[in-house]
């Protein structure tokens, strides 16, 4: 067994200098995956909110698709009915008049 004094060791001090080393690089390592994982948090909220916000657009789209079909069929309805039939001379008429 060798017997060292402090600071008389070399190899101790190089040892020492290289531990030094790699325990500033694991905080730093540490603190990137520190702000990285916060980076992922923020992003996995925005994305959360997105998909809240596309089905939100979704839905809206589906009700308006569903409006406008309800709208169409009413006015197919009304076009085919007798009463539409028998005032189409009379709005004819009138579309002539306004012309002039």
């Amino acid at each position: 067994m060798s017997s060292h004094r402090a600071g008389e060791c070399p190899d101790c001090a190089q040892k020492d200098a290289a531990l030094g080393a790699r325990y500033r690089e694991l905080a730093q390592l540490q603190k990137l995956l520190l702000a990285q994982q916060g980076q992922q948090a923020r992003l996995t909220q925005q994305k959360t909110r997105l998909e809240a916000d596309l089905a939100a657009r979704k839905a809206a789209l589906a009700r308006e698709v569903a409006a406008r079909k309800a709208a169409e069929q009413r006015l197919a309805q009304m076009q085919v009915s007798l009463s539409w039939r028998v005032t189409a001379p009379l709005r004819r008429l009138v579309r002539l008049l306004r012309r002039r």
